[in-house]
């Protein structure tokens, strides 16, 4: 079951690299695409750290949601948890990495 998502998401992201080169540019150049483009850096240092404490909260206070397998209330929970690590990523973004992006100009 694993194989087939990281196939079905390995087309889409073919699709969507075929589409930025081609006469359907707006659908690769969409707002949202591009706001996790922004920040995707700074989520991908911070989602890990997010589900572990998440995770950790669950097992401590509430073991029988620990396990969300199959459960759409627990799987609609951690889409929560995914909305609070990417706020996370983009105050990150707008508030610290952006001080050390502007230096750049500053080196040739």
């Amino acid at each position: 079951m694993l194989t087939a998502a990281h196939l079905l998401f390995t087309a889409c992201l073919g699709l969507l690299l075929l589409f930025g080169t081609s006469k359907w540019k707006s659908f690769a150049n969409h707002r949202l695409l591009s706001f996790y483009g922004n920040i995707s850096y700074g989520l991908y240092l911070i989602h890990w750290i997010v589900f572990m404490c998440y995770d950790a909260i669950t097992r401590a206070y509430v073991p029988e949601r620990a396990q969300f397998s199959g459960n759409i209330r627990l799987l609609s929970l951690r889409l929560l948890v995914i909305a609070g690590a990417t706020l996370a990523a983009w105050i990150s973004r707008k508030f610290f990495e952006e001080r050390f992006l502007r230096l750049k100009t500053l080196f040739p």
